[in-house]
């Protein structure tokens, strides 16, 4: 068996893809039950409490009983779920908990679908390998507080993933469903807005490119832009008919978050560049697992930072000699380019919140999976350019050791440290 592993590419990748994912699954589970149920856990609890049980109260805004919005920026999506698993296996912290670990697995075959039909079957593997053994995934996960975000980067994976399989089989209903999937994102949370602004941001690069793209290949003719609209309005309706009976709340809450000073936290947005200096510093926090929200302490992995900037540079480097066609084409650049234009716009909307949270290092989490894309281009580019042609998957993970080491070790101490 494992010789025919070695010699067949595909069951070669199925293994890798079935371990990474079981380590994955392991990881969350071990610690699933561990620690105190927090607020915003509590919170998406009883939202998911009132969606079956009679007499539950169904909202947690001021003088609004909602069953579909907790407030003016974060709707009840997740609460959903979580509902029809209270249903299916009880109600209990953990299967509360478990949720989040069914959206983040998806999150991870959503992402190595993407990024294996943009940018080959190599990177896919290595994305999908670098995001399901990042203890700061795992930690995220896992964290109640981080709930919103682990569900806004499945919902928009997951919108990404059925465009693909539409451009890939023409289908229309697979667009249309991920028209209704953004619909369902902007309403779990406004943070959502930030994703479509920087999609419209990164498709300005190449403006005569994206409007050919969008124009040919993804919506063709009126009618299917109608349907489009409509299934993205569909997805959104909740918070659409809680807005109209409430004075339109939501817009409120977005129009303040723009204002020179953010009426939501005191925040002041004319010092945008100190804001933006914030924000990479959250990001930095990000890369070392020391944006810490809850009371899970994770040690830090000394690697994360070099090697992001590392591969950031080197993907970097290798766009500039594609442009100056000094060397060849081993992925397409404009594709890169797409998507740092759109986690780059991304971060720099992070510097307006629509919501009364803390201006804080969370609000940059659903940053994660461009982190792992990058390092993934650069193991990529150094494969090619190494001309490694036996079974590069192996190459890659062996590559990869001192990393995958270092992940290990920090989910073997946070074990440990939490008996």
């Amino acid at each position: 068996m494992f010789n025919a592993a070695f010699k067949n590419k595909g069951l070669s990748r199925k293994i890798t893809l079935a371990l990474v994912a079981a380590y994955f699954l392991v990881a969350c589970i071990l610690f699933l039950d561990r620690l105190e149920l927090n607020n915003d856990e509590s919170i998406m609890g009883i939202g998911a409490l009132a969606l079956i049980t009679p007499g539950v109260p169904t909202t947690m805004l001021r003088h609004v009983n909602s069953l579909v919005m907790f407030s003016p920026h974060k709707g009840k999506a997740a609460a959903f779920p979580a509902a029809l698993l209270f249903t299916l296996f009880g109600k209990s912290v953990f299967v509360l908990r478990f949720t989040q670990v069914l959206f983040s697995l998806g999150t991870l075959f959503c992402v190595y679908y993407v990024c294996k039909r943009q940018f080959g079957d190599t990177v896919g593997l290595l994305t999908f390998f670098l995001l399901g053994v990042d203890s700061n995934f795992i930690r995220t996960t896992r964290i109640g507080y981080l709930q919103d975000a682990v569900f806004q980067i499945f919902l928009f994976w997951l919108g990404l993933s059925l465009v693909q399989l539409y451009l890939d089989k023409r289908r229309k209903n697979y667009l249309y469903c991920s028209a209704f999937i953004f619909g369902v994102a902007l309403w779990a949370k406004l943070m959502a807005l930030g994703y479509f602004l920087g999609i419209a941001a990164a498709s300005l690069l190449f403006w005569r490119k994206s409007y050919a793209f969008f124009k040919t290949r993804v919506f063709g003719t009126k009618q299917v832009i109608v349907f489009f609209l409509f299934s993205f309005i569909l997805g959104y309706a909740p918070a659409l008919i809680f807005n109209a009976a409430h004075d339109w709340p939501t817009l409120h809450s977005v129009s303040n978050s723009f204002k020179p000073l953010n009426a939501n936290i005191r925040w002041n947005n004319l010092d945008f560049l100190n804001n933006l200096k914030i924000r990479m510093g959250n990001f930095n926090e990000l890369l070392t697992n020391s944006n810490v929200a809850d009371a899970i302490t994770m040690p830090v992995n000394g690697l994360s930072l070099p090697l992001f900037y590392f591969s950031l540079s080197a993907v970097l480097l290798y766009i500039f000699l594609r442009k100056s066609k000094a060397i060849k084409r081993s992925f397409s650049e404009n594709k890169i380019l797409f998507f740092l234009g759109v986690y780059s716009a991304l971060l720099v909307l992070s510097c307006f919140i629509p919501s009364s949270g803390s201006f804080d290092s969370t609000n940059v989490t659903i940053m994660l999976p461009s982190i792992q894309l990058v390092e993934a281009l650069f193991f990529g580019l150094l494969l090619v350019y190494l001309k490694v042609k036996f079974w590069p998957y192996a190459v890659s993970l062996c590559l990869l050791l001192p990393y995958t080491a270092a992940e290990a070790n920090i989910m073997r101490q946070l074990w440990l440290d939490l008996g």
